[in-house]
């Protein structure tokens, strides 16, 4: 497995797989303007990346727990930095779009600064209801009690 930017780093990669992904988060952005994909990571297998569990920032805060919103979307644009593929395919330069997502800032929601992990679980469901009581969501089949 390999990270190629996180929730709130953008990617600096200088290999064309990395490249590659910091420019797939800069067109998603630059298409069209509602949100930017983070936390790029992916698994190798031959010349295929699969990329897997992207998070994504997004203009009204729809794309679920880490949507950092507007304010993550800017975050991305002040740290990204253009590389060949960004200049070859003309994509429009990071600092150019923030004035973009500034123009839908004040009609976004904001959340809730007391809103928690908890209070999502309450929307969807606590995890104790679909797992017994000592049964492990994730992690390595060692650390778990039982056998499966």
């Amino acid at each position: 497995m390999r990270k190629f930017s996180g929730t709130n780093v953008a990617g600096e990669n200088h290999d064309l797989a990395g490249i590659t992904c910091d420019v797939f988060a800069h067109f998603t952005l630059d298409s069209g303007g509602t949100f930017v994909p983070v936390d790029i990571q992916g698994l190798r297998f031959a010349n295929i990346i699969t990329l897997f569990d992207v998070m994504a920032h997004s203009k009204l805060y729809t794309m679920g727990l880490g949507d950092s919103g507007p304010e993550g979307m800017k975050m991305f644009c002040r740290q990204h930095k253009c590389n060949r593929i960004c200049k070859k395919l003309k994509l429009t330069p990071t600092m150019k779009l923030i004035g973009d997502i500034d123009i839908i800032d004040d009609e976004a929601p904001q959340p809730d600064p007391g809103s928690s992990v908890d209070e999502a679980d309450e929307l969807l469901g606590s995890a104790s209801e679909d797992y017994g009581e000592n049964d492990q969501v994730g992690g390595d089949s060692e650390n778990n009690s039982e056998e499966v």
